[in-house]
């Protein structure tokens, strides 16, 4: 794929098309609901009428997504079959999961004709100032802020708007990577200093530990990348960057297989907060399915809130490799982690450093999180759409267009 714009070129032209405009507000919608879905105020409105809203917005962005699809100059008989291809494998996907997280491919291929770093940037900052509201509001007293006091450790896990504290830290890490990817050499050490003392103050009221290390990690790569000249090509580093995709889902999965309860692993998991054990318990009781399977997810999100004692035994998989995997099936799994990897290797093999060290932190954050496959909670899923499905075009019009020459010399 050929790239007319280096790294350090920021686009701070926002013109924009009418798709685009279009996308934007799609895609601003679906953030909407995912984002506020993790919060407190579903529950404040009460959970017909928010149930009733997220809906209305839910099939208005979808909505809108298609008329996007309408605006495209001119649709090709092979346009129509890839959607209808893509149209079916979400309806397949759905149907035995029980989820609308295929749909996501909805929007992933829409993006494919968009000035992603334009579209990236908008969305980024709404993304940012979202998350901010939601917290002022929360230490405003205007929405709830619920707490979690956890006796074994002696401190108090606030959520600070949001439902439990781990979605507030999962918001945050997001938020960080982001902002961060948006600057790009353009991030000083004034940026690295906020957001390390932001960080520090979140552990504090979170005590979410995984994610908040993997967050004060973020700022300074990024910072120390601008005086890195040198590209990372043929060394250890630069192939994981590559493949940084399957070898975290490889790794996790083998790790919740072998994983017994004691050794170093159970020391591990323990700072993870059992993350290994519950992985372990859903993954043999569950099984991996070809084409998905529904289930119940039991976890501790409004604990002593809006119950008081779990509706059966806990079963949350946090992990965005194995919950994929549990939920959706092997072939759709698969499917995921194609593209991620092609997106990698595409960013990678292009010198797009900073995209490329995104990515890194995304794939070993979704270890310990669930956010990998959700538009609303990841942004990075927009260049799933550009670089994925864009290529795929290409290379299939570059094959056509290569038939039909040969065609014309035998002639």
């Amino acid at each position: 794929m050929a790239f007319t714009k280096t790294e350090r070129q920021l686009n701070t032209n926002l013109e924009l098309t009418g798709r685009e405009i279009i996308f934007i507000i799609a895609v601003f919608l679906k953030m909407v609901v995912d984002i506020l879905g993790l919060t407190v105020i579903p529950y404040m409105m009460g959970s017909d009428f928010s149930a009733l809203v997220f809906k209305v917005l839910t099939y208005t962005s979808y909505a809108l997504v298609v008329v996007s699809f309408l605006l495209t100059p001119k649709i090709s008989t092979m346009e129509l079959v890839r959607i209808m291809i893509l149209a079916a494998i979400t309806a397949v996907g759905s149907y035995f999961a029980g989820n609308a997280i295929m749909l996501t491919l909805i929007y992933l291929y829409g993006a494919k004709d968009i000035d992603v770093e334009k579209v990236f940037r908008i969305l980024g900052y709404i993304y940012i100032v979202m998350f901010l509201l939601i917290v002022l509001l929360s230490l405003a007293g205007v929405i709830e802020n619920w707490d979690y006091p956890e006796s074994a450790e002696r401190v108090t896990r606030w959520s600070l708007g949001y439902t439990y504290p781990t979605h507030t830290s999962s918001v945050l890490f997001m938020a960080v990577l982001v902002f961060c990817y948006i600057q790009k050499e353009h991030l000083t050490l004034i940026h690295v200093a906020v957001l390390e003392l932001i960080n520090i103050w979140f552990f504090f009221k979170t005590n979410s530990r995984a994610g908040l290390m993997l967050c004060a990690a973020i700022p300074i790569i990024f910072y120390l990348l601008k005086f890195r000249k040198k590209e990372f090509r043929k060394t250890i580093l630069g192939w994981l960057q590559q493949w940084s995709f399957p070898v975290c889902a490889i790794l996790i999965y083998v790790v919740t297989m072998v994983y017994t309860g004691t050794g170093i692993l159970a020391k591990i998991d323990q700072w993870l907060s059992w993350r290994f054990y519950y992985s372990n318990y859903s993954m043999l009781k569950y099984g991996v399915h070809l084409f998905g399977q529904k289930i119940e997810w039991i976890g501790y999100g409004g604990l002593g809130h809006t119950r008081t004692a779990l509706t059966d035994v806990y079963n949350f998989v946090d992990t965005s490799y194995l919950k994929l995997l549990l939920e959706n099936g092997l072939l759709v799994w698969l499917f995921i982690i194609a593209m991620w990897t092609v997106v990698s290797i595409i960013a990678f093999r292009n010198n797009k450093r900073y995209l490329t060290w995104a990515l890194s932190f995304l794939a070993v954050y979704s270890l310990v999180e669930q956010w990998l496959m959700n538009l609303g909670t990841n942004p990075f899923l927009l260049f799933l759409g550009v670089y994925f499905f864009r290529t795929i075009i290409q290379i299939s019009e570059r094959k056509k267009q290569d038939k039909e020459n040969l065609q014309v010399l035998r002639q």
